[in-house]
């Protein structure tokens, strides 16, 4: 650099060094830069999940592989074998056999030949199976045209095959291994090369501007350079130029190869290339000869050519197989080995095709595809994994193992970029299926197209469809609940109308004259007013019931209606059937009202119903849809692995963004269109924010979502208003709002309740008259009610006390175990003065509320709550055995104190409403009793009704008030004494009550034993009186209407003396009894001669000595006196009886065969005449004749004897007849004969002997 100025010099070293400073400084920090990526992708190499995506390839599997070794290596080994075919369906492992045998038989040199295509102008690109030969033939066109047409498409898709042959073979190897080859390909330029032209083109343009203009020292004065020889400089330019233009023409003719084209120079053609109509593999055999004379290759491997179905093919390739073992440029085997399907070629005519077929078994089919889905998804170590049973389903439609790899790929992918933190991982599953096996109708999807598109738009259809059904179905439920009501009313009147029709046979029966009306509630009421309520329960519960009669005035029967019911029913009372009644129509009441809500909350869940939770409903089969016919999409859509809400899954996510549906929300409001109340919101905040007050007063704006976040987010607190508001005028839509919306949000039902009670005081009155509502969604409102209303808006819901009433029959009111509940619901008990009436349908209960309810009486004194209040208390074990004494039982015990308490505060309703309503109280205290008896807050009927359920003894009736004596004694409640009896007699005398009581054999049987002495009487201080006994029983025994059974018992009790007794009504039993203990007078003597003869007699007998003294003064008669005689009297006492009789009667006395001592013919009084002994008219017995004719032979005739003894018979006869002289001996003859000797009549002596007696007789005269 000596010829350059210092100056310049220094300069230019200046600038070099700061340039070389400058590109040091960029290339040290393009080193760093270098190194900090280099560093990030090994971090991020490190990090990578391992096979993140698997290649679709065939990989090598030496799994089963050793048969498949073999058999390769006898066929490639075998010279005769040169075409080779592994047959087998797709996604068999084909290739993977391939591959594996030759990674592990490197020695063999193969060429890989793919014709995979999935463009199919015969299928659908998604089809994995493909038509046989024979198939092939049935479908191929039949016209000329149709003919010229198909085979020109074939003949195309023939020559892009063989191109494609033609082209991978003579492609694969570098262009210096076939330098003679005729097609040229594109050679890279080395950086050698490269370099060297770039150098070259300036050194070009030097050489042509010294060239060209021959003054170089114009150029080396411009760089201040000095030659010393410029000649040498035209040579050197010469060269450069000449070597220069080559190799640019070089250069150009290798970077743009010049293909297929004319070159028309002044008229002359040179044609560089020209179409053949012949085959490209025949045309170019030699490029193909050449190419396996120049290369190792010993294998032609022929993999998808089945896809084209061209057979015609196989034809050439054979033919190129044998020109190629035939020809002496190649001195080796060459085998082509062919992948292929099974049925490709339709009959033995693959044989002749190849020389040896291997078959390939599947490794994934339906059967194993399961395990292969199950353990890829498990080694993702999904955080929401996806289940097994799902994937098994999935891989009965999955078969091939490609198709299985590519989804997993997809699936990798797409889980990674979506930015979803709550993906269902088997959603995205399902749609990357789809999108495998659907890939046009997936695009389609994209632009709200396709057949998976309309069929989600069928949604809404489906829903109509169905909500119409439910509709209708509500509709007939509505009716039927009318006509259950109807027909209650209707079966209450039939059942009330067949005790009144037997209760009115009975009156009839009684009394002719029943006009057929009764006498009830100050009123005559014909039949069918008695099937009201309030007068049929008057009936029911009246101990008396007045009747109506034709002629004027009225009449009583008592315990009609108790009779009539045992006539009717024998086992069951008339309450207890309307109770089966009342339940038979609240059972099928309810369980239609149940229905109803039911359907109800199904239209509101319909509504709400994903695409998939309508199917449930509506079977895909009986939808007409594409879908229809693929059984792979109609498993995932049917089971809701594929629903509406695929566009999630199909985009990325970015935060902050209004939703699909939020946009459709807010269009609509704008609009003033109203969308379904169940419309899903997704980001309900912003929605709320973009939501107008003005647009919250459009009933439009009414979305369960954002009333929902309105409520609980505590904000837009005006909105809430404007929407509360709405809803307050509980007009139809506006309750079906409510209805629904506690449906489908539940936990802010309540604050939707609290804010519309502030607007209106009538909220409840519309749920309380809602007769399609059910009991527990009754229950639902009112415990939304009571737990989020404030106290003075919920006491402002009591309109004629119909929240009251709710809270008071509320079933399941003690089942509120929250705090705050129970601390309001005991204010509004305060302050409402609500009863209870009803307790928990099970034994859990909120024991602070009941102690509440119980300490305050907040209550209804009924049976339910009453043994609610003591089975609480845990008192007793046996419930039902307390209930028998449950008054008494509760005022002995002191855990009951309050309900004690307000029992008795309230006992007349207690007796009313519980205590009646107990079939049982034989536990019962008298002392119980006697305190309901004596309550002046009982009703003298419910008195009454007690006495009669009630089964006590009181011992005396004056523990209670007489108007209660006669029930008292009606249903013998009183223990049988003296006493009772004397208190009853002197109040009320000896009435039909006293009698039928007395009528029971235990009580006239203990009074019969407890004796009445002279001294027995009771002096009742209270009423400052004494009872005499013994008129008492002597009244008894007069009185007519009591029977002499009851009598005979009442006066064993009679240990005194009695002065004067009527005989007249006493009966002869009871009158024997007592007999013994009447004192003898007049009075009584002839009371029983007129009543008791035969007492008569004994009293006489028994006062013998009296009566003897006064017994002209009786005034017997004829009558009497035979009477007399005819009774069993001593001789003495036969004989004065005699004494006053007339002979007269003789023969009446004979008549009634009277039996009297012969010595009563002898008497004065009886000497009879001829005429009176022949009217005794053979009436006389053997005796009686003898002692008549000793006793009167000095007064009759022979005649009359012998007529008499006549009568007698053998041998009295022959006496009368004077010809027996030999006669038998007896008493009477003897006696007889001896009278007649001694008075001279008939016999003159007789001679008795030891058996005989002989009889002289007078002569007759």
């Amino acid at each position: 650099m000596a010829w350059l100025p210092k100056a310049r010099l220094e300069k230019f070293k200046n600038r070099t060094s700061a340039f070389f400073l400058r590109l040091l400084g960029k290339f040290t920090l393009m080193l760093v830069r270098s190194f900090i990526k280099t560093y990030q992708w090994i971090q991020k190499k490190g990090n990578k999940e391992p096979d993140f995506i698997t290649p679709l390839t065939a990989v090598i599997n030496e799994e089963n592989f050793e048969l498949y070794n073999k058999a390769l290596q006898d066929g490639l080994t075998h010279s005769a074998v040169r075409n080779i075919a592994l047959t087998g369906p797709y996604g068999s492992g084909k290739s993977s056999i391939i591959n594996t045998f030759f990674y592990k038989n490197p020695h063999y040199y193969p060429i890989f030949i793919s014709l995979a295509t999935f463009k199919d102008s015969k299928k659908n690109e998604d089809e994995s199976q493909y038509n046989t030969v024979e198939e092939e033939e049935n479908i191929r066109p039949k016209s000329e045209k149709q003919i010229q047409t198909a085979a020109d498409e074939q003949e195309k898709i023939s020559k892009k095959i063989e191109f494609s042959i033609l082209q991978q073979l003579l492609y694969h190897v570098h262009s210096g291994e076939m330098p003679f080859s005729r097609f040229k390909r594109i050679h890279p330029i080395s950086i050698t090369e490269n370099v060297a032209f770039l150098i070259s083109g300036p050194l070009l343009a030097l050489s042509f501007l010294y060239s060209k203009y021959k003054n170089w020292k114009i150029l080396a004065d411009a760089a201040e350079l000095k030659w010393p020889n410029m000649l040498s400089l035209d040579f050197v330019s010469i060269m450069i130029l000449l070597f220069g233009f080559i190799a640019v023409i070089y250069y150009v003719i290798r970077v743009f190869r010049i293909g297929l084209i004319k070159l028309n120079l002044q008229g002359a053609e040179v044609e560089l290339s020209k179409e053949n109509k012949l085959s490209i593999l025949n045309e170019h055999m030699d490029e193909i000869l050449y190419f396996f004379a120049s290369t190792r290759f010993d294998i032609l491997v022929v993999e998808d050519l089945d896809r084209f179905r061209d057979p015609e093919i196989f034809v050439k390739l054979r033919e190129i197989n044998t020109l190629l073992n035939n020809s002496k440029q190649i001195t080796r085997k060459i085998t082509f080995l062919y992948a292929l399907r099974d049925d490709l070629f339709a009959d033995e005519s693959r044989t002749k095709f190849f020389d040896l077929i291997l078959p390939v078994i599947p490794v994934t089919n339906a059967s194993n595809s399961a395990s292969k889905l199950i353990t890829t998804f498990a080694e993702l170590n999904l955080k929401k994994p996806i289940s097994e049973s799902f994937l098994s389903d999935l891989s009965l439609f999955l078969t091939d193992g490609r198709l299985i790899t590519n989804i997993v790929n997809e699936f990798k992918i797409y889980r990674k970029q979506l930015n979803i933190t709550d993906l269902d991982n088997a959603k995205l599953l399902s749609l990357i299926v789809y999108k495998n096996i659907h890939p046009a109708d997936f695009t389609l999807l994209q632009e709200n197209k396709g057949m998976l598109y309309d069929l989600f738009q069928l949604k809404d259809s489906i829903k109509k469809e169905l909500i119409e059904d439910l509709e209708s179905e509500a509709n007939e439920l509505k009716a039927n609940i009318g006509l259950i009501e109807r027909n209650f009313y209707s079966s209450m009147k039939e059942l009330r109308l067949v005790y009144l029709a037997i209760l009115y046979k009975n009156i009839y029966e009684r009394d002719a004259y029943f006009s057929g009306q009764l006498y009830v509630n100050n009123d005559y009421r014909n039949l069918d007013d008695l099937t009201k309520d309030s007068l049929f329960s008057f009936i029911k519960s009246s101990h008396t019931i007045t009747f109506h009669r034709t002629n004027g005035g009225t009449t009583n029967i008592r315990d009609e209606f108790s009779k009539v019911e045992k006539l009717v029913d024998d086992k069951r009372s008339y309450d207890e059937r309307e109770v089966d009644l009342v339940k038979l129509f609240d059972f099928d009441k309810n369980q239609a009202k149940d229905r109803l809500s039911e359907v109800g909350r199904e239209i509101s869940r319909i509504r709400g119903y994903t695409f998939y939770e309508l199917l449930k409903l509506k079977s895909l089969d009986r939808i007409t849809t594409e879908i229809n016919k693929d059984t792979r999409l109609t498993f995932l859509v049917r089971n809701g692995y594929i629903n509406e809400d695929y566009s999630y899954y199909l985009s990325y996510f970015k935060p902050g963004q209004l939703g699909k549906s939020d946009v459709e929300y807010i269009l609509a409001v704008k609009n003033e269109r109203a969308l379904e109340w169940q419309h899903k919101l997704e980001k309900t905040a912003i929605v709320a924010d973009r939501v107008t007050e003005a647009e919250c007063s459009s009933w439009t704006v009414m979305n369960f979502e954002l009333v929902s976040y309105l409520l609980s987010s505590g904000n837009n607190s005006e909105k809430l208003k404007l929407i509360s508001n709405q809803l307050a005028k509980l007009e139809s839509e506006h309750f079906s709002f409510i209805q629904q919306y506690k449906q489908n949000k539940p936990e802010t039902f309540g604050l939707l309740i609290a804010g519309i009670i502030k607007r209106t005081n009538k909220f409840w009155r519309t749920v309380s008259h809602d007769n399609l509502l059910s009991q527990t969604e009754v229950t639902e409102y009112l415990v939304s009610l009571i737990k989020f209303g404030e106290i003075e808006d919920i006491k402002n819901q009591d309109i004629d006390r119909v929240l009251s009433n709710t809270i008071a029959h509320e079933k399941d009111i003690f089942l509120l175990g929250d705090g705050c509940i129970i601390d309001r619901l005991s204010i509004l008990l305060d302050d409402l003065r609500i009863k209870i009436a009803l307790p928990p349908v099970t034994r859990l209960h909120s024991k602070n509320l009941r102690d509440i309810v119980l300490k305050k009486h907040h209550f209804e004194l009924n049976q339910a709550m009453i043994e609610f209040m003591i089975a609480s208390s845990n008192v007793t074990d046996n419930l039902i055995g307390f209930n028998k004494g449950q008054f008494t039982n509760i005022l002995e015990t002191p855990e009951l104190a309050d309900l004690a308490s307000y029992i008795r505060q309230n006992l007349g309703i207690y007796v009313d409403d519980v205590y009646l309503k107990y079939e049982n109280h034989e536990r019962e205290s008298v002392e119980g009793t006697i305190e309901i008896l004596n309550s002046s807050d009982v009703l003298q009927e419910s008195k009454e009704k007690v006495i009669a359920s009630t089964r006590f003894e009181l011992t005396s009736l004056d523990d209670v008030a007489h108007d209660l004596w006669n029930a008292l004694i009606d249903y013998d409640r009183i223990k049988p004494s003296w006493r009772n009896v004397s208190s009853y007699e002197r109040n009320f005398q000896i009435s039909s009550v006293l009698i039928s009581w007395l009528e029971k054999d235990r009580v006239n049987w203990m009074l019969g034993e407890e004796k009445v002495r002279e001294t027995s009487t009771y002096h009742n201080e209270a009423e400052n009186s004494g009872l005499n006994f013994q008129d008492v029983i002597i009244k008894l025994l007069e009185t007519p209407g009591l029977a002499q059974s009851v009598k005979l018992r009442l006066s064993k009790a009679i240990l005194f003396e009695i002065d004067t007794l009527d005989f007249t009504n006493i009966g002869m039993e009871p009158a024997g009894e007592i007999l013994p203990q009447v004192k003898y007078s007049k009075r009584v003597a002839l009371s029983l001669k007129r009543s008791l003869f035969e007492l008569f007699v004994k009293y006489i007998q028994n006062h013998w000595e009296q009566l003897v003294s006064d017994v002209d003064h009786l005034d017997l008669d004829g009558d009497d006196l035979i009477g007399i005689l005819k009774s069993d009297l001593t001789n003495e006492q036969r004989e004065f009886f005699y004494t006053k009789l007339n002979p007269s009667l003789l023969s009446s006395l004979f008549n009634e065969r009277i039996p009297f001592p012969g010595s009563v013919f002898y008497l004065p009084n009886m000497k009879m005449d001829d005429t009176q002994i022949a009217s005794l008219n053979g009436t006389l017995t053997e005796d009686d004749t003898v002692d008549i004719i000793i006793g009167n032979i000095q007064t009759i005739s022979e005649d009359t004897i012998a007529v008499l003894l006549q009568r007698l018979g053998s041998p009295f006869v022959k006496i009368a007849r004077r010809v027996g002289k030999e006669v038998t001996k007896s008493k009477n003859i003897e006696k007889l004969v001896e009278a007649l000797s001694n008075n001279k009549k008939i016999v003159a002596s007789f001679d008795p002997k030891s058996v005989i007696i002989e009889i002289q007789y007078f002569k007759n005269q």
